[in-house]
């Protein structure tokens, strides 16, 4: 992926939460724009965790970033 890709959705105003998924299978939700931060070189994206934890991507390792779904939203049901 490409640093502009993630800027992008990063930048996005009104801010959407997003996923980060690997080529190794991770995935990793950034729920606000401070959450997660792009090194100068781009190469490199912090994404802040719960708990004080920190995951530190390479930026070619990143496969997708899709939309997480809203907390007050609900999937449409087939109403059984």
């Amino acid at each position: 992926m490409k640093s502009d890709q993630f800027l992008g959705a990063l930048k996005r105003r009104p801010f959407r939460p997003f996923a980060v998924l690997t080529a190794s299978g991770e995935r990793y939700e950034v729920r606000h724009p401070e959450y997660a931060a792009i090194s100068p070189s781009g190469r490199t994206v912090a994404v802040f965790l719960p708990k004080e934890n920190t995951a530190i991507i390479d930026m070619v390792s990143i496969t997708e970033i899709v939309a997480s779904p809203s907390p007050g939203r609900r999937k449409e049901g087939n109403g059984q």
